[in-house]
C-alpha cells in the first residue's frame, strides 16, 4: 500500500507537538537535524506497527545519521536554528498516524538533536546502509520489531520479578498456605 502522507505533514505535526507543550516564554526545541533523526523513528515504528510506511518519501544513510531528503532541503534554511512554532495545524494525517507521531515524540523528545543523532547512530539500518543510499524499508522493519520483542521480553521479566516479590512478601506475613 503506498502512502500519500509526505514527510512534511509529519514535520508540521511534530512542530504542533512541540509548540503546544511550550511554555510562552520558550522557543521551539526542533531544529532540522532533530526533525530528520524523529522522521527515521516515525518511519520505523510504523514499518514495525502496521508492516506499512507512514510517509513516502525513502530514508538515506548520510554521515550524520538517516536523513529525508526532500524535508532536508525544506528546512535548511533554518541552519541550526530552531523551526518555527505551529500553533495552529491543519492537517490530513489521520487519527492513528496522529497517534504514532506522539508516541514517538513522547519517547524521544527530550533527547536533543546530537542525543537523537547517536541514538540513530546505533541503529543498524542505518550502520548497514552504504551512505548516501536509502535505508531499506524491510532492514527498518526487522530492527524495530527487535527492538519491540526485546521490550516486551523486559516488560515480561519485570512482571515475574514482581509476581515473585508478591509472593514471597505473601508468604512472609501470611505463610506458606496462604499461596
Amino acid at each position: 500500500m503506498k502512502t500519500s502522507t509526505s514527510a512534511m505533514e509529519v514535520v508540521e505535526y511534530l512542530q504542533w507537538l512541540a509548540s503546544n507543550e511550550l511554555a510562552d516564554d520558550e522557543s521551539s526545541p526542533l531544529t532540522n537535524l532533530m526533525v530528520q533523526k524523529l522522521l527515521y523513528f516515525v518511519q520505523g515504528w510504523s514499518l514495525a506497527e502496521t508492516g506499512q510506511p507512514l510517509f513516502r518519501e525513502s530514508i538515506e544513510a548520510w554521515d550524520y545519521g538517516p536523513v529525508v531528503k526532500d524535508a532536508y532541503q525544506e528546512l535548511k534554511v533554518f541552519g541550526k536554528a530552531a523551526l518555527p512554532l505551529m500553533p495552529r495545524l491543519r492537517t490530513t494525517l489521520t487519527e492513528h498516524e496522529q497517534e504514532l507521531i506522539r508516541g514517538v515524540w513522547d519517547r524521544y523528545k527530550n533527547y536533543s538533536a546530537y542525543g537523537l543523532m547517536h541514538l540513530s547512530h546505533r541503529e543498524r539500518p542505518w550502520r548497514e546502509a552504504a551512505k548516501g543510499k536509502t535505508i531499506p524499508h524491510e532492514a527498518m522493519k526487522q530492527s524495530f520489531l527487535e527492538q519491540m520483542r526485546q521490550a516486551e521480553a523486559r516488560l515480561a521479566a519485570a512482571w515475574d520479578r514482581i509476581d515473585s516479590a508478591a509472593r514471597t512478601n505473601t508468604q512472609q506475613m501470611f505463610g506458606r498456605e496462604a499461596i
